[in-house]
């Protein structure tokens, strides 16, 4: 890697089935409005991500905690016996949160820390620092197969899941003490600083660097402190399908939206997902620097590392906005799957189909691996029988070196079996043909690139995958060019390219006169249906072609 400093779930079955059959949303984003600034783009400190490759997250030594109840106790007592007026008044030392330890036997078990809202949970404890940033984190003394502990903050009196957890220390966070209110720069405000400070220094846990210290040449000490600051930030990414051929130019960067961002100092987390350009705003304010990082999920997906777990970016510990730009590697490839799997769960109203599967109370949030490996077989596959065993990863995606819209249809197609699977069901699904299956697939594919390059991104001559409606190159059998069914006939009935006629009524093109249909249409007459066969009899219904060039196109890819 190389890097530089530069919905609850619901229990009844009718509310299931009706997310099911809808596209989701489960956090609002923060609005443009609110967030653009170009001013970071031209940050001073940014983080550029380049050529890396997996990379397990290195932890240090433990520190000694600051926030136990006993150390701020001793941190408290110091200053009141030096200023026997110290907010003795205002202050109470006493647990006011936990850190904990959850130890999840299997998925159910993380499934109930996920739907948990409240608990912002880390894979690696929190009084560790990180020595060598990575993209995920296992535990060595567990199984491949058992789930990480999960490390969490708590408030006292938090009503646990039933869920295997140790509780850590008992923390009292006077930032953070419900029975405290104040004001910036009050007096209270300034005793509560005052008292992390002496806990700090007292467990050798001072910042190396951008301290300010208290102001000891003053006629009377005065603790001169930091000012406030709310984290905020940009996340890009470069996608190589919006470079124009021979452009020498560094294009092709986009803001990646829907990113789960977070910062922590110490205990104290926040988190805050990024807008259509890229940009974060974290509505608390903190004094000293905060770590900031990246953890690739959302209520209905996950982003997994291969086998080894869910994936991260560490960011810099600093104050001030990130700006991270993410290149070439692996982070790049995972930043693609990521903005196909907000289009397919967030954005396919924009296409007007259904999302796959959501996170419900019968079935866990789907997991999709990023293999970081070439694959000569395929670039991708989808197992719904995994999602059942839920830490298995339903979608896996390999061949990192493609184009972006390459990598993005594939994590689009996986996605439209999965969706497929929860429309039909289970056993529908298994039974249905092949050619049916990825048919339907390549026209999801093609629906959702074409509208997020060629619309979004304004690529107008972008046509994802125009090859398909070609079908043969140098007059070749189509067989020699596509295999286990994939065909466009559903993108025919779709689209308005007649390849026969636009190949010189060339034979080896299918007879293709047929356009008008929308792909919500072709989605819609998927229940029931097992063949190509079924899907024509389906749609013929609908009366928006002949019927005689509806068996023509039909029986040209069922003869394939």
């Amino acid at each position: 890697m190389k890097i530089r400093n530069s919905i609850i779930k619901v229990s009844l079955c009718l509310i299931v089935f009706a997310f099911v059959f809808s596209c989701h949303k489960d956090v609002d984003l923060p609005s443009k409005s609110n967030l653009s600034n170009p001013n970071l783009i031209n940050a001073s400190s940014q983080t550029i991500i380049e050529n890396d490759s997996p990379t397990a997250i290195v932890l240090g030594a433990q520190l000694t905690n600051p926030y136990t109840v006993s150390n701020m106790q001793s941190a408290f007592t110091a200053l009141t016996t030096e200023d026997p007026e110290f907010c003795s008044n205002s202050i109470n030392v006493r647990t006011t949160h936990y850190y904990v330890k959850f130890k999840p036997q299997n998925e159910d078990d993380v499934e109930a820390l996920i739907d948990d809202s409240t608990l912002i949970l880390y894979d690696y404890p929190l009084d560790r620092p990180i020595v060598n940033n990575g993209n995920y984190y296992k535990d060595p003394t567990l199984s491949e197969t058992t789930p990480n502990y999960q490390y969490a903050c708590v408030p006292y009196g938090f009503s646990f899941p039933n869920v295997q957890y140790e509780i850590l220390a008992n923390l009292y966070i006077p930032e953070e003490d419900p029975l405290l209110e104040y004001t910036d720069d009050s007096e209270l405000d300034i005793c509560i600083d005052k008292l992390v400070y002496e806990a700090l220094s007292s467990t050798g846990n001072l910042d190396t660097f951008n301290i300010v210290e208290p102001d000891t040449n003053a006629p009377e000490p005065l603790f001169s402190r930091r000012s406030k600051w709310n984290p905020s930030g940009i996340i890009r990414y470069h996608d190589n399908t919006l470079i124009p051929p021979n452009n020498t130019e560094k294009v092709g960067w986009k803001g990646l939206e829907g990113v789960k961002v977070r910062v922590r100092r110490w205990f104290t987390s926040r988190e805050a997902l990024t807008d259509m350009n890229g940009y974060f705003y974290i509505n608390e304010k903190f004094r000293r620097d905060v770590n900031y990082s990246i953890k690739w999920e959302r209520q209905n997906f996950q982003l997994n590392l291969a086998n080894a777990g869910q994936l991260y970016i560490d960011g810099p510990k600093q104050t001030g906005a990130w700006v991270l730009n993410i290149g070439p590697g692996l982070a790049n490839m995972i930043s693609i799957v990521h903005m196909a799997a907000m289009d397919y769960y967030y954005k396919c109203y924009y296409v007007n189909l259904t999302s796959p599967p959501l996170n419900t109370f019968f079935t866990p949030r789907l997991n999709i691996g990023i293999y970081y490996e070439n694959n000569t077989s395929n670039d991708g596959d989808c197992r719904p029988w995994a999602r059942t065993f839920g830490i298995y990863n339903t979608i896996r995606i390999y061949n990192p070196v493609r184009q972006g819209d390459e990598i993005y249809g594939t994590a689009i197609h996986e996605m439209a079996h999965f969706a497929h699977w929860g429309i039909v069901g289970a056993s529908t699904y298994n039974n249905a043909s092949g050619k049916l299956q990825d048919s339907w697939c390549r026209l999801a594919q093609w629906t959702f690139a074409n509208k997020r390059y060629k619309n979004l991104y304004g690529l107008t001559n972008f046509e994802h995958h125009n090859g398909w409606q070609f079908l043969n190159v140098g007059y070749q059998p189509y067989a020699d060019h596509m295999h286990d069914g994939y065909t466009p006939v559903f993108i025919d009935l779709v689209d308005t390219y007649n390849q026969y006629v636009e190949k010189g009524n060339n034979a080896y093109y299918a007879i293709d006169p047929i356009s008008g249909f929308t792909a919500k249409e072709v989605e819609d007459a998927l229940p029931d249906c097992q063949s190509l066969n079924d899907m024509k009899a389906k749609l013929d219904q609908l009366n928006k072609t002949s019927s005689t060039d509806l068996n023509n196109l039909f029986s040209y890819y069922n003869n394939i």
